[in-house]
């Protein structure tokens, strides 16, 4: 099996760094805006969410 290798940057304030060296701050806005979205999403669709496994 082939192995896949992922490297995840963000750019802030015009400057690429790797997502490991985020605050704890710019780490707590992130999962924030993932949660939102992620939940607007589902709301929509909930079809999709009861087929990865999970119940309202």
């Amino acid at each position: 099996m082939a192995e896949l290798n992922v490297s995840l940057h963000i750019i802030k304030n015009g400057k690429t760094d790797s997502v490991d060296k985020l605050s704890d701050e710019d780490i707590s806005i992130m999962s924030g805006r993932l949660s939102r979205v992620m939940s607007e999403y589902y709301t929509q669709h909930p079809k999709e969410f009861s087929e990865i496994g999970c119940k309202n």
